[in-house]
């Protein structure tokens, strides 16, 4: 990862019979390291890890999986660990993202801004090789410099004689939080740092299932943001408003490792946004201007939450209305399903 594919641009040089690897399953193992490479060359760091965040070996595998695991090159490969991460958490006995902390990668955003890229739809998109398998200067949209230097990675296949259709998503917990945690300034347009914990803080008034928590901590985030300097900025590159605070949401909780989605296909419509949490969903619906009960009365007409009712996970329905003066959270009303 880090690393894009160029261009063999003449006919002339002798880079023009380079044979590109990066696909070929017999070198899809070659970057990283495998579970097995995992338990028997680093079984020592990981029973000193497991005592040190007091856990089995087990469980603290559990967690090097999620945080560090889940690179594909190929549609059929191994799945391969992030070396630099697993030697540098092994060697400080932490979890932590160390990949991510050793640059940030705001060329990468400002691709994305360039090309109006929508991050709700990054993980689970599907496309050709063609796609994301070609030189970053060629590319049509930011896609390609996701996937080559490592921020996506092939999660699934579907072949047939017409040819290979691959989803892409974000690898590993280190990669997304990470990800969204320098996404969120670039997108909202945020020159003088983001409220510190404010991730934290939104992620456990929703753990606590405590809608109104969640939507006061929503209305303090969005009015800390700097309308002059940089959301204005941010409102106008997007155009709609109202995807503006999907994204908002969308990246915040992505932060957190929260399982999010934006506009969720129900039998009658799409919802604005549902989160699934360990013991409760989300159904959020949004709106600028008008009043909160409305848009309340839009997920109970609609029925957005009717699919969640056999979950056994609390239900919350939450309308939300954003001020266009204030940009902020303006109106919340909130009932469980």
């Amino acid at each position: 990862t880090g690393i894009t594919k160029f261009s063999q641009l003449s006919i002339f040089s002798g880079l023009n019979n380079l044979h590109n690897i990066s696909m070929v399953p017999e070198y899809a193992d070659i970057c990283g390291l495998t579970e097995e490479e995992l338990q028997t060359v680093y079984a020592d760091g990981i029973a000193h890890l497991a005592a040190r965040l007091r856990l089995t070996n087990e469980q603290t595998l559990d967690r090097l999986r999620e945080h560090y695991d889940g690179y594909h090159f190929t549609e059929e490969a191994v799945g391969v660990y992030n070396p630099f991460s697993i030697v540098n958490a092994l060697c400080e006995k932490r979890l932590s993202n160390f990949w991510f902390a050793t640059a940030t990668p705001s060329f990468i955003f400002n691709w994305m801004r360039r090309f109006k890229t929508d991050p709700s739809q990054l993980d689970g998109i599907t496309a050709a090789a063609e796609q994301f398998d070609v030189p970053t200067e060629a590319m049509k949209t930011a896609l390609p410099l996701l996937y080559q230097s490592g921020y996506l990675t092939i999660k699934g296949s579907e072949s047939d004689e017409d040819g290979t259709l691959y989803t892409l998503g974000f690898p590993n917990r280190e990669v997304r939080s990470g990800f969204f945690g320098g996404l969120v300034e670039t997108y909202l347009g945020i020159t003088d740092g983001a409220p510190e914990g404010y991730a934290l803080r939104l992620y456990r008034a929703m753990r606590a299932e405590d809608p109104a928590a969640f939507a006061r901590e929503m209305r303090s985030f969005l009015a800390s943001l700097s309308y002059v300097d940089g959301l204005k900025k941010a409102l106008d590159v997007f155009g709609c408003r109202e995807n503006f605070y999907q994204w908002t949401f969308y990246i915040v909780f992505s932060m957190m490792n929260t399982r999010c989605r934006t506009e969720v296909r129900t039998a009658n419509a799409r919802a604005d946004m549902v989160c699934w949490l360990a013991h409760s969903i989300w159904v959020v619906e949004m709106k600028i201007r008008g009043k909160a009960i409305d848009a309340l009365e839009q997920i109970e007409e609609r029925g957005y939450a009717i699919p969640y009712e056999a979950d056994g996970r609390r239900v919350f329905k939450v309308g939300m209305v954003f001020s266009t003066d204030t940009h902020t959270v303006e109106d919340v009303a909130i009932a469980e399903a």
